[in-house]
């Protein structure tokens, strides 16, 4: 039960950071942009 909880956090965690480093990528692409 603990190993699963681990495993979605860390799911969870790298989600966060997929979508945080989106969010970052397109803000400078645009600002590289304009």
């Amino acid at each position: 039960i603990r190993e699963g909880r681990y495993q979605s956090l860390d799911e969870c965690l790298k989600r966060e950071y997929r979508m945080s480093l989106n969010g970052m990528s397109k803000r400078i692409s645009s600002d590289f942009f304009e």
